[in-house]
């Protein structure tokens, strides 16, 4: 596989982690690094992150990724694209719909995610 179809199969794992809840999974894709900037703005380390998803606080019903471009960059990827999906945090259910910056490594001859910030799009 390419580097970009590593890419893309790595972040659909991802999403898939991020509905399922599974935590063993969440820790596999993501960094110790990473830092998840939501479209509010608000920043979350990783084990934080993890730890909203696996305890129920956001629960991510679907996450779809119709569009991404992955950017080599030095020894790790950029990828910029379009995300939409449907999310309950504090029992509210809501539209994501937005675009995406993300950055990932290859950290021990795994794919890691690192970081992702959110631009809502309304």
């Amino acid at each position: 596989m390419t580097a970009d179809q590593n890419i893309h199969a790595a972040d659909a794992k991802r999403r898939s982690a991020m509905v399922s809840g599974d935590k063993a999974q969440l820790e596999a894709i993501f960094s110790d690094r990473l830092r998840w900037t939501h479209s509010s703005g608000k920043l979350e380390h990783r084990d934080a992150f993890i730890a909203s998803i696996t305890s129920g606080a956001v629960q991510y019903l679907t996450l779809d990724v119709p569009d991404m471009e992955v950017m080599p960059l030095g020894g790790g990827w950029l990828c910029v694209g379009e995300l939409s999906g449907r999310a309950v945090r504090d029992g509210v259910e809501k539209s994501l719909q937005g675009r995406f910056l993300s950055a990932w490594a290859e950290e021990n001859g795994t794919l890691k995610m690192v970081a992702w910030q959110t631009t809502p799009m309304k």
